[in-house]
């Protein structure tokens, strides 16, 4: 046998590798909100408008039919897809995101980017070129087409979504990435902190909800972290309004960047939302006291 037939010197196997690592990666960051890679693939497929039914899913994914079919029923239990009757076709249905898709799907974005980062951020922009376009070279495939702008009534499923107003907000920490991450992955830690929002939070149970005492009366809250990407992600419901907030802690220096994106709930008016997001101005300066208060070397809870 020839010294170039050892496992190592296939680039199959390096190309296996790093598949299985990217994907592996992303699916344990979409456990977090009962998603999987399969049902991302549907679900952001869906959302940018490139497939408005079954058929048109399997395409653009590359897999079969029958795949996408049980993938969409899937979903559609989780109450994150649906689908509609096609005014074209008396035998097809369109697939659209519910409401809760709709609100979900950006968070599964920013994941989806973060991951990415993860392993292909070390990459300049021309090298992420010629790596795609050589891959899609070996697979027979051609660069995309970009989308056709959205057509005033054009049919359900062929349209860009909508979009709310949303407001990210950041602070500079210096504290180390995994110290703040330790310290706000802990509910226990938060009345320190979000001192406009929350007044006390006790466990609920072990269901990962905490029961939050807050100005305008109980809420509930929950954080879906993930410590080797620095997510934060945190859902929030109270009487009025509910909400899920994309939130992350990245390495600035020997310190950090913690930043939080808010996106207007339904219920709230602009003014509401206004006046709610200017709290978040105070809570991230609390942090910042909180953390930078503390004696150098202390470690962060958790």
């Amino acid at each position: 046998m020839s010294p170039g037939n050892g496992l190592h010197d296939h680039l199959g196997y390096w190309l296996r590798r790093l598949s299985d690592e990217v994907d592996l990666s992303f699916e344990r960051a979409l456990a977090g909100h009962g998603v999987t890679v399969a049902q991302w693939n549907v679900l952001i497929t869906v959302y940018h408008g490139r497939a408005g039914n079954i058929r048109a899913a399997a395409r653009h994914i590359g897999i079969d039919t029958g795949a996408v079919s049980r993938l969409v029923d899937r979903l559609a239990d989780k109450g994150l897809v649906r689908r509609a009757p096609d005014p074209d076709s008396k035998r097809s249905v369109i697939l659209k995101l519910t409401p809760a898709g709709e609100e979900l799907v950006p968070h599964l974005i920013v994941i989806a980017d973060l991951n990415e980062a993860r392993y292909f951020g070390k990459l300049d922009a021309t090298r992420r070129t010629q790596l795609e376009a050589s891959i899609r070279e070996l697979l027979g495939e051609t660069a995309p087409s970009p989308p056709a702008p959205p057509q005033r009534g054009a049919p359900a499923g062929h349209h860009m979504p909508a979009t709310v107003r949303a407001v990210t907000k950041a602070v500079t920490l210096a504290r180390p990435p995994q110290e703040v991450f330790s310290f706000l992955a802990d509910p226990a830690n938060w009345p320190l902190w979000a001192v406009a929002d929350v007044k006390a939070i006790e466990p609920e149970g072990e269901s990962g909800w905490w029961r939050v005492s807050t100005p305008r009366g109980p809420a509930r809250l929950r954080i879906r972290s993930h410590r080797e990407l620095g997510l934060l992600d945190h859902d929030y419901i109270e009487q009025d309004a509910r909400w899920s907030v994309p939130a992350r802690v990245v390495p600035n220096g020997e310190g950090s960047e913690f930043m939080m994106t808010f996106m207007k709930p339904p219920s709230f008016t602009d003014d509401v939302f206004d006046a709610r997001s200017a709290l978040i101005d105070t809570a991230l300066a609390a942090l910042k006291d909180v953390l930078e208060s503390r004696t150098t070397g202390t470690p962060g809870p958790g």
